[in-house]
Formats: structure tokens, C-alpha cells, sequence
């Protein structure tokens, strides 16, 4: 998995939305780096969801997870 981080991180930059013309647009990138736990994790969904409701981040977020369930 560590040799392939490079690829994962390339390929969720390459799925995101494009920026649209005429809109100040906002990116998420969230990070749950201790993957003992799944709360971590719960936590930056929550957190991404919220803002993909709040501030259209939706197509426009990256969640970074070391946890090998997810």
C-alpha cells in the first residue's frame, strides 16, 4: 500500500470536479492519519459532509485515509 499511495492521490486529484467559470470554488481535503481507530475517520466524513452541504464542496474533496478497513 505505501508504494501505491502516489497512484491513489493521483487518481482522487484527477476524479475531482472541474473548476467552474464565474464561481469561487472550495476544495476539502481531509486527513485521518491514525488508522487504529475508526473514529478518526467518522470524524472527516462527518466533517466533509457538512461541508459539501454548507459550501458545495460536493465533487470537490479528497478524503486522505491511513486506515486499511477503508
Amino acid at each position: 500500500m505505501f508504494h501505491r499511495q502516489g497512484i491513489l492521490l493521483d487518481e482522487q486529484l484527477a476524479a475531482l470536479s472541474p473548476e467552474r467559470r464565474g464561481v469561487v470554488d472550495l476544495y476539502f481535503v481531509g486527513v485521518a492519519g491514525d488508522g487504529k481507530q475508526d473514529t478518526f475517520y467518522s470524524e472527516m466524513v462527518s466533517i466533509k459532509d457538512l461541508l459539501d452541504e454548507r459550501f458545495d464542496t460536493a465533487g470537490r474533496s479528497i478524503a486522505l485515509v491511513n486506515n486499511p478497513r477503508r
